[in-house]
């Protein structure tokens, strides 16, 4: 049932609101209706979340800064194999001092490369960072289901919500990789349970229409901005990677046919030499023959380049992460005009429950896309 009458207008109480809908503003924390509520699941889940978000950003940047380097290592050690080959190309057959250098170079660089993706498999940061965040969101779904929870808001109900709310968040502490693999393979479908014919929530009817209010100012206010950011940011990066492939490609065709203007004219004097049975005279490498082995390494450096930016960006899947992100965002903007506009308690948690689904599902979603991203590849 919508309601078009004035509501009180709580919007104050989210004065100071930094985005993380974990930490509640002093203004909801002082709300008559929402304060014991909001202290329990500080009391239970805060402290252990920041925890859990801390380890998991230290754990992702690391992860992050293990792929970068590896890429970079391998890259570096295609380019000096390359040098390599064209000087000894260019050079007499003992070349000596500069190519046992390069293959020197040339070997630290690979081992550098395959140490780096050795170590971050060994530490296992990328098993850590997605680990410690989906403890970490766990705890935040199990503050919203508790607050959203119609047990919550009948008073015959709230030690059992409270109870079960404590259990849900030690089990959280204790879970492993097998559980968050698990977790993923049962998915919920998108329709709330039927509230018990014994329950009745005319009585906290008003606390459940501050409930609305809190939710849509904290908990949604904080998913819109950030899925708004990702799905801008990740799109022009993934424009970018898209792009990349096409622009190298170009780029490497350019440089043969660079390559083979530089070489047309000793190709068309051997042609003529041959056509008059004049014997071919060969001759040392000059500055021109120099610039068309630097093509050639250059044309066949360029792809590998392109390897390593689709590495670094594979790492976190930055394309797929920013449609999933977008797609998201959509519904919750159509979902959040809904929920300012219901009004009768029991809808109103309705509408809160179909919301945590659509967070939980976008949360999942990422799981499933991390777990099996290869950052090694």
């Amino acid at each position: 049932m919508s309601v078009k009458a004035a509501r009180p207008d709580f919007s104050s109480r989210s004065a100071g609101f930094k985005g993380d809908d974990m930490v509640d503003p002093k203004g909801w924390l002082e709300s008559e209706a929402l304060s014991d509520a909001l202290l329990t699941c500080q009391d239970m889940l805060l402290k252990q979340y920041k925890e859990l978000d801390r380890l998991a950003k230290i754990d992702q940047s690391k992860h992050f800064s293990r792929a970068v380097w590896a890429a970079i290592f391998a890259l570096v050690a295609i380019v000096v194999a390359l040098v390599n080959v064209g000087y000894r190309a260019t050079s007499p057959i003992s070349a000596g001092t500069p190519t046992y250098v390069l293959a020197v170079l040339e070997l630290l660089a690979g081992g550098a490369a395959l140490v780096t993706v050795a170590y971050g498999i060994w530490t296992a940061y990328h098993h850590e960072w997605l680990l410690n965040r989906y403890r970490a969101e766990r705890l935040r779904y199990a503050k919203f289901h508790f607050l959203t929870s119609a047990d919550l808001w009948v008073p015959s109900r709230r030690d059992r919500a409270i109870a079960e709310l404590r259990d849900e968040a030690r089990d959280i502490r204790h879970h492993g990789m097998d559980d968050v693999k698990m977790w993923l393979k049962v998915d919920r479908a998108p329709r709330p349970a039927d509230l018990p014919r014994d329950v009745d929530l005319a009585a906290s009817a008003e606390s459940i229409r501050e409930l609305r209010a809190y939710y849509h100012d904290t908990r949604l206010a904080a998913q819109l901005d950030y899925l708004a950011a990702k799905a801008e940011a990740r799109s022009h990066r993934a424009e970018l990677v898209g792009r990349l492939p096409q622009m190298l490609f170009f780029a490497t065709a350019g440089l043969i046919l660079l390559h083979f203007a530089f070489e047309a004219p000793h190709v068309l004097g051997w042609l003529l030499a041959i056509g008059s049975h004049a014997a071919v005279r060969e001759e040392a490498p000059s500055l021109a023959g120099w610039l068309t082995v630097a093509l050639v390494l250059l044309a066949v450096a360029l792809p590998a380049s392109g390897a390593m930016f689709r590495t670094i960006f594979a790492a976190r899947e930055m394309g797929r992460n920013a449609t999933r992100s977008s797609a998201k965002l959509k519904a919750l903007e159509e979902m959040s005009a809904s929920i300012r506009e219901e009004d009768e308690p029991s809808e109103i948690l309705r509408h809160l429950w179909l919301c945590e689904y659509v967070i939980e599902s976008d949360h999942r979603e990422w799981l499933r896309l991390m777990i099996d991203a290869e950052w090694f590849g």
